[in-house]
């Protein structure tokens, strides 16, 4: 009815190949599989409900013996306006990622983020999240995210702009890696502009 009620699924096959052959223990293949379903109670906010499963698979590990996983993410959360300018998203959940062998996460997962659009061609938001990933150093890390983006259309040319800040803490770090688990603290900045050709065609360059 008027798309109150939307239901979003999906699925992502990937390979991982490493062309050096003492890295080739690290390819990976995985299956990832997105189910979404979004309720607009309000004609401007929506409570949604989304679920990830991810199938992370080893072929050749050799001896780094990287484990598999069976990492699954259900989160709950509300999307809608706050003014007219602006909208936030709230979102909180459970994942765990289901590593057949040493450390695995099993953790909330969840994140905020508030978007304002103080003209028609202008777009700025703000956001944190809190997640797991799967790694090639270790078995995963947990990250804390902090951005900032800006978007800004001028005639038909789309500029984008993102800062961002990621605390990454490894887990499952073998001796044949490294001798401790570690930090990583990195700082992004992404620059891109789009043109568009048609609604079916778009050019983009972009640097990170």
């Amino acid at each position: 009815g008027g798309g109150r009620l939307t239901f979003l699924a999906g699925y992502v096959f990937g390979i991982d190949y490493w062309e050096p052959t003492q890295l080739q223990d690290y390819d990976l293949q995985y299956h990832r599989f997105d189910l979404r379903v979004s309720w607009r109670f309000l004609p401007k906010t929506a409570v949604y409900v989304a679920g990830t499963e991810v199938i992370n698979q080893y072929p050749t590990p050799g001896a780094a013996m990287h484990p598999d996983s069976y990492p699954l993410n259900v989160v709950a959360g509300v999307q809608g306006l706050i003014t007219a300018k602006l909208t936030v998203n709230l979102w909180v959940g459970y994942g765990n990622g289901f590593y057949v062998a040493g450390p695995s996460p099993n953790t909330p997962v969840g994140g905020a983020s508030a978007t304002w659009k103080p003209t028609m061609l202008s777009t700025g938001t703000l956001g944190y999240e809190h997640e797991f990933q799967n790694s090639t150093l270790g078995s995963y890390f947990d990250e804390d995210t902090v951005y900032v983006s800006w978007t800004q259309l001028i005639w038909r040319f789309t500029g984008f702009l993102r800062a961002q800040y990621s605390n990454e803490r490894f887990k499952g770090v073998q001796m044949i890696q490294a001798t401790t688990d570690g930090t990583d603290n990195l700082v992004t900045l992404n620059v891109r502009l789009d043109y568009p050709f048609k609604e079916w065609l778009i050019l983009s360059a972009g640097y990170d």
